[in-house]
């Protein structure tokens, strides 16, 4: 007749043993395979798609150059690639990406805001550089302001190349002015 043999526990703790060495080194596997992936596959790919990302908004807003920025978003490295091929952590790259593109939006709205502003700036500009060529107490004399009421009119109306005309023009009158008052003194 056929009995069951009972196993020796020696062995039974042993072949337990072997199965938790052999499901720890798989899991080790596993978990090393999903570092090589993770660095070797995904970081590369994340790296290219966020540089693709980045001069691909240079180009978008060509007014905008790195040298532009805030040199602190890359650490002050040479470059912002060299920077971001030294970033090791996709989600470091990703970070980066999104720092980045947000600054050049950001330099782009700001440039285009120069640009629109600049029309009013140089006429504020020319109107300061006329009330400048006045001598002290000028500037309350009756004729003196009409000058300045009348080239700020002309100033605001005429087109940004003749603003240099208008202020020599005003300048020589009020220079009159004052020849005109010292003759009289």
């Amino acid at each position: 007749m056929y009995y069951e043999e009972i196993p020796n526990p020696q062995v039974l703790l042993t072949k337990k043993r072997k199965k938790q060495q052999q499901a720890t080194m798989l899991i080790a596997l596993v978990l090393i395979g999903g570092l090589a992936y993770y660095f070797l596959g995904h970081l590369p790919e994340e790296k290219s798609r966020v540089k693709q990302e980045i001069e691909d908004a240079f180009k978008e807003n060509f007014k905008v150059l790195p040298e532009n920025l805030d040199k602190s978003l890359w650490e002050e490295k040479e470059t912002w690639q060299t920077y971001l091929d030294s970033l090791f952590l996709p989600s470091q790259v990703k970070a980066f990406g999104e720092k980045m593109l947000k600054a050049i939006e950001r330099k782009s709205e700001e440039i285009e805001q120069e640009e629109k502003d600049r029309p009013r700036k140089l006429r504020e500009e020319a109107i300061d550089n006329i009330k400048s060529a006045c001598e002290e107490g000028e500037l309350e004399m009756p004729k003196i302001q009409e000058i300045i009421e009348k080239s700020t009119e002309k100033i605001n109306k005429a087109p940004l190349q003749e603003l240099d005309k208008i202020k020599k023009q005003a300048k020589n009158l009020i220079e009159q002015e004052r020849f005109k008052r010292q003759k009289l003194h």
